[in-house]
């Protein structure tokens, strides 16, 4: 109405008002083409506002037992072409079926991901919840929720048992704790175990960590070598010669499928490489190929160790590379963040965009070599560790093994947003698993 009557009003002065200066007539005829697009923005928003109805009932209401205290509702808006835009959702939440009794409701404002988590519930008493939605015309009718009831629980309740059966079994599980460590190693060792009599020596393990640095690979010549990435957000960890760190496997078969097998075992306990040297001794005197590049392995695990100045070598990348000119590189991945304490000199953080800037390939080779091949997908493959060490949000998931086998291994389909998963699909927020 007070569009109505100012459109009028400014028509009236430009009648008027002919014998009014230009600015003027100006001014008033500025005025009039506001007032008018005024007046139809009102009408549209009264014609939307009298077509607009209250709104549906939400097309559904998943209710889920998050814990032995609290329950959590997931909304989905209603079905159907939208007659008014929904600006809220009321959550409510009663012991009796039909709510004469409520005892407590909340207003869910962010409707694009409707969530509610009701908390302060006693364990084991049902509670029954429904949820209304709201637009400008009002409330609409209420949507039960599916199941109806649900009662907060904890279906893990009696596995852990009480704190004084805990206390009382402190000390078994620390005996059950170096149980599986010894095991984990004896896995990796894959011998037969060794008689108490024949007790291991830590003297020769303690020489090893008052060796000299070794000097780092410069060229591959046709052998095994073992490469660490170390990276603190864009930055590389590189040599005197502004090359990542390397070391050779000295008298390793190329053909290594095996040994790289066992190489990812032995990146779970980089801490017992003096230990493991001591038990694979034996080796140096054995006819065993197999346990010789073992042997190897891992006095290069012990060499680069040294010369990095620490233990962990970080996680060991899903394939080895190799090249025509009869290379194999293993390489591990580390990521550095946490770690603020400068490397010992030669070693110094180079920007990963230099590394790739000026990289020189091998000269008088016409193909590049694992180790060039390695600097040109630095990038890809940091991205692909920090992909790997993130962890899947708490759940249930449903997930297919897709196997492809080939003579040499078996790969196994996975999402590059977490490769360490098999291919899944979150199903619910409650990773508890019921009858």
């Amino acid at each position: 109405m007070l569009a109505d009557r100012q459109v009028e009003d400014r028509r009236e002065e430009l009648l008027g008002g002919a014998g009014a200066g230009p600015h003027v007539q100006a001014n008033i005829q500025r005025q009039l083409h506001l007032w008018t697009l005024r007046q139809q923005l009102y009408c549209r928003m009264r014609e939307s506002f009298h077509h607009t109805d209250l709104p549906g009932p939400p097309s559904s209401v998943s209710l889920f037992v998050t814990s032995a205290s609290s329950l959590f509702v997931s909304i989905r808006e209603p079905n159907g072409i939208a007659t008014g835009l929904i600006t809220r959702y009321r959550v409510e939440w009663s012991t009796s079926t039909n709510f004469k009794s409520i005892l407590g409701s909340a207003q869910v404002i962010d409707t694009k991901t409707p969530v509610h988590s009701i908390t302060g519930l006693k364990t084991g008493m049902h509670y029954f919840v429904r949820v209304t939605a709201y637009n400008v015309k009002g409330w609409g009718p209420a949507q039960s929720s599916s199941p109806v009831s649900a009662a907060p629980s904890s279906e893990l309740e009696g596995v852990y048992g009480s704190e004084n059966s805990k206390q009382e079994q402190g000390g078994s599980s620390q005996e059950t704790v170096g149980a599986d460590q010894r095991a984990t190693l004896q896995g990796i060792l894959e011998l037969k175990p060794q008689s108490p009599s024949k007790r291991l020596s830590m003297s020769r393990s303690l020489k090893l960590l008052f060796q000299s640095a070794t000097k780092f690979v410069r060229l591959l010549q046709r052998g095994v070598y073992l490469a660490t990435v170390f990276y603190r957000k864009e930055n590389i960890l590189v040599t005197a010669d502004d090359q990542l760190p390397l070391v050779e496997i000295q008298c390793c078969s190329t053909s290594i499928s095996q040994d790289f097998l066992w190489f990812a075992k032995l990146s779970c306990a980089w801490q017992q490489v003096p230990w493991l040297q001591q038990a694979l001794s034996s080796a140096l005197s054995s006819s065993s190929s197999l346990l010789q590049n073992r042997h190897n392995i891992l006095q290069a695990v012990a060499q680069l160790q040294s010369s990095l100045g620490t233990v962990d070598l970080g996680q060991v990348y899903y394939e080895p590379l190799k090249d025509r000119q009869g290379n194999v590189l293993l390489v591990t991945v580390k990521d550095c963040a946490a770690h603020t304490k400068p490397p010992d000199l030669p070693l110094h953080w180079v920007p990963l965009a230099w590394l790739e800037k000026n990289r020189s390939r091998t000269p008088l080779l016409p193909e590049p070599t694992a180790m060039d091949t390695l600097t040109e997908q630095l990038k890809e493959k940091l991205s692909f560790h920090r992909h790997s060490v993130q962890w899947a949000k708490p759940g249930l998931y449903v997930g297919i093994l897709k196997l492809c086998s080939t003579v040499e291994q078996i790969r196994v389909l996975v999402p590059q947003r977490l490769p360490n998963l098999l291919c899944h699909a979150r199903m619910r927020h409650n990773p508890h698993v019921s009858r």
